[in-house]
């Protein structure tokens, strides 16, 4: 893995460590944050990223995308039952973070 490849995944990890550690609440976090916590120059976000904010959307999408492809979307369940049982076996954590950014963001984009 190249350099640039390992600095934007440390980027990604440490913000994701971010998120969970604001319960979702992104305004708290800024670039500077990020950089510090990463230990990389804050520049290398706007290399990267562009902004901050794309930083997190990006991040946000990965989130939602790992809950969906968790989901087996695609397998049939004879039962409510079968289907929340299957729902339920996805990372609680995972979706408790999803949860909490989509709630954050989703008041960000109303305000």
């Amino acid at each position: 893995m190249s350099k640039n490849a390992n600095v934007k995944n440390r980027i990604i990890e440490v913000t994701t460590e971010l998120i969970e550690q604001y319960n979702g609440n992104t305004k708290d976090i800024t670039a500077r944050m990020i950089a510090e916590k990463a230990d990389i120059g804050l520049g290398l976000i706007n290399y990267h990223f562009r902004s901050k904010e794309k930083l997190i959307m990006e991040r946000v999408q990965q989130i939602i995308g790992q809950v969906v492809a968790g989901f087996h979307i695609e397998q049939k369940f004879q039962t409510d039952k079968e289907r929340l049982t299957a729902w339920g076996q996805i990372a609680p954590e995972r979706f408790l973070l999803t949860s909490a950014v989509l709630l954050h963001c989703s008041k960000a984009l109303i305000l």
